[in-house]
């Protein structure tokens, strides 16, 4: 009787060891809605420009990575270039793919926008992935471009063009061969892609 109780004993330590050291597919299932709650709450934040939500869900210290996650990262700026940038240029993304693993949420985007359309490039997906930590706050993204043959649609084509008609304004604009998105340029490049589409004979999609 006194090794029945013993043994009885000792199951119970082991499941309570086991229940304290390790969550049960419940509470992992519960903890994985949550992490897709708090992403998906703050896109949607994002979009409806609610900045007292959206801030309320990152970390204080939040960082994003561009292509791979390398080094210390970015600080992430709410009010970025390139958010001035999608904004200028009615940017619309539309989330799909959701997925979530361990601390991680990564969510596959396409995007469309006027630059886009001005350069004939066609929606293109980017994934999206981003870490959460242990206060349940958003601490840092990855973006990272997929591969797509339609990427940058006329963008070469434009580019000598422009090397031929507008040197200095093409060195403006993309410095180092890259756009830049900082200050003016978003206006300039507008206003320069509908001169090129012009003169080049390509339809009017109808804005200016």
């Amino acid at each position: 009787m006194k090794n029945t109780i013993t043994v009885i004993n000792l199951s119970c330590f082991i499941l309570l060891k086991i229940g304290c050291t390790q969550p049960s597919v419940n509470e992992e299932k519960r903890q994985g809605v949550n992490h897709l709650a708090v992403i998906k709450q703050f896109l949607e934040a994002r979009k409806l420009k609610d900045k007292e939500t959206y801030m309320r869900l990152v970390a204080p210290d939040m960082k994003v990575w561009y292509e791979e996650k390398k080094g210390d990262g970015i600080d992430w700026n709410p009010e970025s270039a390139w958010t001035k940038w999608d904004e200028f240029f009615n940017a619309e993304k539309r989330y799909s793919v959701f997925t979530q693993d361990s601390n991680a949420v990564t969510v596959i985007v396409y995007e469309i926008n006027d630059f886009y359309k001005l350069v004939d490039r066609e929606e293109s997906p980017v994934r999206l992935t981003w870490w959460m930590n242990t206060q349940g706050k958003i601490e840092g993204y990855l973006v990272k471009s997929m591969n797509n043959s339609t990427a940058f649609g006329s963008l070469n084509e434009f580019e000598a063009w422009a090397k031929e008609n507008h040197p200095a304004e093409l060195a403006y604009l993309m410095p180092d061969g890259n756009i830049n998105p900082e200050g003016d340029r978003p206006a300039r490049w507008k206003k320069i892609l509908l001169d090129w589409r012009k003169k080049s004979g390509f339809p009017y999609l109808g804005f200016d």
